[in-house]
């Protein structure tokens, strides 16, 4: 437990980019799927079937991997979804 703290610790650290000069206003960088394995110590491919609840995963692993991603901040990317399935339910206007 130590070590998936101390690397949440390093990974929202790693995340926060501090401006030069006088003020310390920092600016936020998405948590992508790499991050929350790393931290959960377990491969992006797991991240992403267990965020799905895939019964490949067991219910421990999704726990541990949903708290992980919650306390990270992660966030899906809904375009990137569109790209893998195909599907990006917009519609599209034509005026001429």
């Amino acid at each position: 437990m130590e070590k998936t703290n101390s690397l949440l610790r390093t990974n929202l650290e790693r995340l926060m980019v501090k401006s030069k000069g006088k003020s310390q206003a920092r600016v936020p960088i998405k948590v992508t799927v790499y991050d929350v394995a790393r931290a959960a110590g377990v491969s992006p491919a797991t991240v992403s079937l267990a965020l799905k609840d895939s019964p490949q995963i067991s219910k421990e692993t999704k726990e541990r991997v949903k708290a992980t991603a919650s306390e990270m901040g992660y966030v899906p990317n809904f375009f990137g979804r569109g790209l893998v399935s195909e599907r990006t339910y917009s519609i599209g206007w034509l005026i001429g």
